[in-house]
């Protein structure tokens, strides 16, 4: 049976299920695919007027309903959110990179390392750190003793579109029921992924009072200062987002993590490593 994404969409929504876009996930997803287009392959049938074999009608009736139709809810159930014109309906992409059997390249460790040290520094400073799950097994081969101050479940009382905003967020490091700060390592050539999230955030809860920063390689200076004053970053309801969101270098991070008498300190000492965008 033909497996894409847009079939894997909708057999999700069909039949409540969660499939990833992985190799591991795929003999499971296709059972599933092959039983769902069994029940329907009447209706399909009917509908369409054809004898074609059913999982090649269904692989049609996915790519309409996805690709043609745009009907929102499949690939993830929309939840209604309030904005300044009334409602509108909002999801949260899954994060289709996150797949544990792909090969690791140089910069993906690299990026683990980073997400390490910064779980490092937050811990150091007594706060409680988050890790999305996906990434808890890497990080913590780099630091093991992340796993006293690493968190299960995140203690905030947000909508559910925010919190799985949050929960995709690289680096949290959280004090009670409060963040204190939120890191996006941004290791990817676009520079996108992490601003996105960033701005998502920002847009569900614009009164939200996080510190928030991109860390990305010392060489990616720049396009990180073009990337984050894109229009698209610039129209948020609170303002800009390079007025919200700094910039902090890989080897920024390193000398922070190096620092005698870390656990002394508090946050505030990232100041003196981080860098706004400046304004035209």
């Amino acid at each position: 049976m033909i497996i894409n994404n847009k079939s894997r969409q909708v057999i999700n929504y069909f039949l409540d299920r969660s499939f990833k876009q992985r190799l591991t996930d795929y003999p499971a997803v296709n059972a599933a695919g092959q039983g769902l287009t069994a029940d329907m392959q009447g209706y399909m049938r009917e509908i369409a007027g054809s004898d074609a074999r059913a999982t090649d009608l269904f692989d049609m009736f996915c790519h309409w309903l996805v690709a043609e139709k745009k009907h929102l809810p499949v690939g993830s159930r929309g939840e209604r959110i309030h904005v300044s014109g009334g409602q509108v309906t909002a999801t949260v992409p899954e994060d289709e990179h996150e797949d544990v059997a792909a090969p690791e390249s140089a910069v993906t460790r690299e990026s683990y390392k980073v997400q390490a040290a910064l779980a490092e520094i937050g811990a150091k400073m007594r706060y409680q750190i988050w890790i999305p799950r996906n990434d808890r097994v890497k990080v913590l081969e780099q630091y093991p003793a992340l796993r006293s101050v690493l968190l299960d479940e995140l203690p905030l009382n947000y909508i559910t579109t925010t919190l799985k905003t949050i929960e995709q967020i690289d680096v949290i490091w959280i004090r009670r029921h409060s963040i204190a700060r939120a890191f996006e390592v941004e290791h990817t050539t676009a520079v996108y992924s992490g601003l996105l999230r960033m701005a998502d955030l920002l847009s569900l809860q614009p009164d939200i009072n996080i510190r928030l920063h991109i860390v990305a390689p010392d060489e990616k200076h720049n396009k990180v200062m073009r990337e984050i004053k894109r229009p698209i970053f610039s129209s948020l309801e609170k303002g800009p987002l390079y007025r919200r969101c700094s910039y902090i270098a890989y080897s920024s991070v390193a000398e922070l993590r190096n620092l005698p008498r870390l656990e002394h300190m508090n946050d505030s000492v990232l100041n003196d490593y981080e860098e706004f965008a400046e304004e035209e």
